[in-house]
């Protein structure tokens, strides 16, 4: 899923303790609200200076154990040095608690 537009959105339902975000960063990277369990719980920048490598856009741990609900937010906005506004999720980790 990508969007450069602001107010476009992604939702994943979860059983787990934590989450990862998966997407890409880079120049071009925009931002997004992100809402865990109808809270908002920080924002995603998919922004990266030049000759690093990451692709974790947002993550969280030691949730309750148990169904979550996380909504990215698409803002239309960016970091200052951004050549573009555009926000790429690929995947999501989500981690269960031992048995």
């Amino acid at each position: 899923m990508s969007s450069e537009t602001s107010g476009n959105e992604a939702v994943l339902k979860f059983s787990g303790v934590a989450v990862a975000v998966i997407g890409e960063l880079n120049q071009a990277g925009g931002k997004a609200d992100v809402y865990l369990d109808g809270k908002k719980a920080g924002m995603a920048d998919a922004y990266i200076v030049e000759r690093t490598y990451d692709n974790v856009l947002w993550n969280v741990y030691g949730l309750k154990p148990g169904q979550h609900t996380l909504r990215l937010v698409t803002t239309g906005d960016a970091d200052a040095r951004s050549k573009g506004k555009r926000m790429s999720l690929n995947q999501a980790v989500v981690y269960r608690a031992a048995d």
